[in-house]
């Protein structure tokens, strides 16, 4: 559990670039993608989520709902 993200490490979904990893999860009750990735990546995390926020109401990209930090 980080914040209000529960993660489970045991289902990975992914490899991602960067060494970044995509495991199963739950975000106030929803099953989730959580991606999880190394802090010193944070700049790249920050445009990935504008262009998430950006496209949010396209059908075909997946909704960004909250970031957790430890």
């Amino acid at each position: 559990m980080i914040g209000k993200i529960e993660i489970y490490t045991n289902k990975l979904l992914g490899v991602g670039s960067l060494g970044t990893l995509v495991y199963e999860g739950k975000f106030k009750g929803w099953n989730v993608a959580v991606k999880r990735l190394l802090g010193h990546y944070s700049g790249y995390a920050d445009s990935e989520i504008n262009n998430l926020l950006k496209a949010d109401a396209h059908p075909n990209v997946v909704r960004y709902y909250d970031t957790e930090e430890d």
